[in-house]
C-alpha cells in the first residue's frame, strides 16, 4: 500500500470518526476495542464520502476540488472535517429530541434510549427530584443533583448536591450547606432516596427562580 492508497483510506475514515467520537463525547457509553471503531468509521465515513463526492460532481460542479489520485484539496479536506462536525451533531440533536418526546408526551415512552446505566437514566436531563444521600455514619445530605459525572468504565462517579442541607433521621434540616452545594462520590455513598413531592422551604425558592428564569 502507497501512500496515495493510505491517503484515500482516511478519507474515507475521517468524516465518520469525527462523527462518532463527537457523539461519543455527548452521550458516553464503554470503550470499544480498535477495531470496533474503525468498522464503524468506515461505515459513516464510506456514506459521508461518497455523498461528498457525488454533490461535487453533480451539483456544486467541482467547487470542493475532488480528485480521486493525489492528496486532496484543502476544500474538500475541510468539507469532510465539516460534514463529520455536522452528522454527529444531527446524532446528538436526534437523541435528544427523543428523550425530549418520550418525556412529555406518555405515548411515546417507546421512543425513550437505553441509557445502559441506572445512574445516568435517573439523572438524565428533565429529572427533578429531591435526593436523600445517605453516607457512613447515618450522615445524611438533602438537595439535588445537579451535575454528575457518567463515565461507563468507571467504578465510581461524582456529583454535586446542590442546595443541599445536613439532616438527621427524621430529615430534620441541621444546617444549610452554604455555597455551590456537597461535592460527593458514590464510593462513599450507601443509598440515595429520590423524593416526588418533597415540600421545603428550599424547594419553593428553588420553584421560583424557575419561574424567574422562564418570564
Amino acid at each position: 500500500m502507497n501512500f496515495t492508497d493510505i491517503v484515500q483510506f482516511l478519507l474515507y475514515v475521517i468524516p465518520g470518526f469525527i462523527s462518532i467520537e463527537y457523539f461519543r463525547s455527548r452521550f458516553p457509553a464503554r470503550a470499544r476495542t480498535d477495531f470496533i471503531t474503525i468498522a464503524w468509521s468506515i461505515v459513516f465515513g464510506v456514506g459521508i464520502t461518497s455523498l461528498l463526492i457525488w454533490l461535487d460532481s453533480h451539483s456544486l460542479h467541482g467547487l470542493l476540488g475532488y480528485q480521486p489520485t493525489g492528496f486532496p484539496s484543502l476544500p474538500f479536506l475541510a468539507s469532510l472535517v465539516a460534514s463529520g462536525f455536522l452528522i454527529g451533531i444531527l446524532r446528538v440533536g436526534l437523541r435528544q429530541s427523543r428523550f425530549v418526546l418520550s418525556r412529555h408526551f406518555p405515548e411515546l415512552k417507546w421512543l425513550a434510549p437505553d441509557v445502559n446505566s441506572i445512574w445516568a437514566r435517573v439523572n438524565q436531563t428533565g429529572t427533578d427530584q429531591w435526593a436523600v444521600v445517605f453516607l457512613e455514619e447515618d450522615v445524611q445530605y438533602l438537595g439535588y443533583i445537579r451535575y454528575f459525572r457518567n463515565d461507563p468504565d468507571a467504578n465510581d462517579q461524582d456529583f454535586l448536591l446542590a442546595e443541599s442541607f445536613r439532616v438527621d433521621k427524621n430529615r430534620r434540616v441541621m444546617y444549610k450547606v452554604n455555597g455551590v452545594g456537597v461535592y460527593l462520590n458514590t464510593r462513599d455513598v450507601r443509598r440515595i432516596e429520590f423524593l416526588d413531592g418533597f415540600v421545603s422551604k428550599a424547594q419553593t425558592n428553588r420553584t421560583q427562580r424557575k419561574e424567574k428564569r422562564t418570564t
